[in-house]
């Protein structure tokens, strides 16, 4: 093998190059002739090159070959036994499995598929979690210094009133403060030192997904977020461990109030429980969509949303949270924005003053809100029902709003405004410069924005070019299901109509026999598996997806 930075096959021929590639599929690093006469050959035309100087330093290895056939690289998926495998592995292993696929079919969409949002998604839990545990940590062995000096005070205050008698009782309690605190501190330090080491190993296996997300090939991307499953459900486990048996310490003095000639007081522990709390990865269930996600054939009404009696509504906006709870914009001078649970309980009531549309911040507890009659947006926690932050103005007044990873999408008059998710301004995209965008969705498949104003709808890419519109009456209602599919809410005719996939033309998927009634603001749960309707701005109705 060449030292760093020099063309393999050169070194192995006794010259030297510098290489300016790295092929994962032969893993040697190429100089610009070598990289040329690997393109004569048709073998070896359908390699990844990776440049190296956007790689750096940091090329991830992987698994290519089978375990059980030194020979056989892995090229093949059973979906049944959930795999990969080789071809010397289908006759003995997977002969009677009826879904076992080339890994090139399974792999064409991974960079778009859900089992590499929710890897990316655990590994940024997991890092905040872990972030959460080490400040915990850093905080105990804080507060044990501070317990420390305050019991030290304390003593030194007894001490005073009875100097002749506690001499031996005082250095007893200190003997003992000490050894609890060292002791407590050992602890706490060596969970610091888990911690790290655990952070450190989702720092590396995120860098190496967002690798190869970014310079690997679908089959080397597809077979690392595979093999890292292991480490990562032996990562959560441990975090969920950890998270559940996570104690602090409280240290006070004891007894100072009933004080004997034979004693002063004894240190009391009482343990504190952690503030963090462990949120589950899902990459199971993401792998299970990725490679069974059905498209909704029907929906079928399940029930109405209880809303809470007493309260003129005029509902505008929705969204729903991992954990399927409703978030309401309540459209009024003394507005609100309401959360119910799945099972119908008002969690949370908090006075806005006409908020219009919401959005969930992804991988926090925030939402978005637009406030149109003030012309500005507020973020909230919809945890501690408070205000996360001072209102943020707008350059005008918005209507709708979207998130996705990086942005947040504010509708406007003709543009779309796009903010950072601290809401710092960061460009805007011309739509039309006569009418304002009431609804917004965010297609990260296509890198397009789907919008609505009262007369159109649109679908544009983030660059801003218009690749589809069509003419839509009515300004709100827009949801996306997890296939791509745009469906829009119609007043006018009592319908919930849906625009396929590479389609443009629409069909009816709810009516008015459906309790379709001058439908507004649409939207799915997280899997689609769900679909909810505000019916003539007044009532919530909740429809099962098949």
């Amino acid at each position: 093998m060449a030292s760093k930075g020099q063309c393999d096959p050169c070194t192995e021929q006794g010259t030297s190059s510098p290489a300016v590639k790295f092929c994962s599929d032969c893993e040697e690093r190429l100089c610009e002739k070598c990289i040329e006469d690997h393109s004569k050959f048709k073998v070896l035309r359908s390699h990844h090159l990776i440049d190296l100087s956007a790689a750096g330093s940091k090329i991830p290895t992987f698994q290519k070959y089978c375990d059980v056939h030194a020979d056989g690289l892995l090229d093949f998926f059973c979906t049944q036994h959930d795999v990969v495998c080789c071809r010397s592995c289908m006759p003995l292993k997977h002969q009677s499995c009826k879904n076992v696929f080339p890994l090139e079919h399974v792999s064409k969409d991974v960079r778009n598929s859900a089992v590499l949002n929710d890897t990316l998604d655990a590994m940024d839990n997991a890092s905040k979690t872990l972030t959460g545990l080490m400040d915990g940590t850093n905080n105990n062995i804080k507060k044990l210094e501070d317990d420390e000096q305050a019991i030290l005070r304390e003593l030194k205050t007894v001490k005073e009133n009875l100097v002749k008698q506690i001499d031996k009782f005082e250095e007893k309690v200190i003997k003992e403060l000490s050894s609890i605190k060292k002791e407590k501190e050992i602890k706490f330090k060596q969970n610091q030192t888990e911690i790290g080491e655990l952070k450190d190993k989702v720092q590396e296996i995120h860098e190496q997904v967002n690798f190869l997300k970014k310079h690997g090939s679908n089959n080397q991307l597809f077979l690392a977020l595979r093999q890292q499953d292991k480490k990562i459900q032996s990562i959560d486990c441990r975090i969920k461990e950890m998270t559940s048996t996570f104690v602090g310490a409280q240290l006070a003095l004891t007894g100072i109030h009933n004080l004997k000639i034979d004693s002063i007081g004894s240190i009391e522990e009482t343990p504190l429980p952690c503030a963090i709390k462990h949120k589950p990865m899902k990459l199971n269930q993401a792998q299970a969509r990725s490679d069974n996600s059905k498209p909704i054939t029907s929906m079928q009404w399940n029930n109405q949303l209880n809303l809470h009696a007493g309260t003129d509504y005029n509902l505008t906006g929705i969204a729903i949270t991992s954990d399927d709870s409703v978030i309401l914009c309540n459209h009024t001078p003394s507005g609100n924005l309401f959360t119910y649970s799945s099972t119908n309980v008002l969690k949370s009531d908090i006075s806005l003053s006409f908020p219009y549309d919401v959005a969930l911040i992804p991988n926090t507890d925030k939402v978005v809100v637009t406030l149109p009659n003030e012309m500005k947006i507020q973020f909230i926690d919809i945890t501690r029902t408070e205000l996360s932050c001072n209102k943020i103005s707008t350059e005008e007044s918005c209507y709708g709003v979207s998130t996705n990873r990086n942005n947040i999408y504010l509708g406007g008059m003709g543009k779309i405004f796009v903010l950072n998710l601290q809401g710092l301004f960061r460009n805007k995209i011309t739509v039309n410069n006569t009418e304002s965008i009431y609804s917004l969705c965010v297609n990260e498949t296509n890198q397009q924005l789907i919008c609505r104003s009262l007369s159109r709808l649109w679908y544009v890419k983030l660059t801003g070019e218009i690749v589809y519109q069509t003419d839509v009456p009515g300004e709100a209602g827009l949801a996306l299901d997890r296939r791509g599919n745009v469906y829009y809410s119609m007043r006018v005719s009592d319908e919930i109509r849906r625009i396929r996939k590479g389609d443009s033309s629409s069909d009816v998927v709810l009516k008015a026999s459906d309790k379709i009634s001058r439908p507004y603001a649409i939207n799915f749960n997280k899997e689609s598996t769900t679909f909810y309707v505000i019916n003539d701005c007044e009532t919530v109705q909740i429809f099962n997806c098949n």
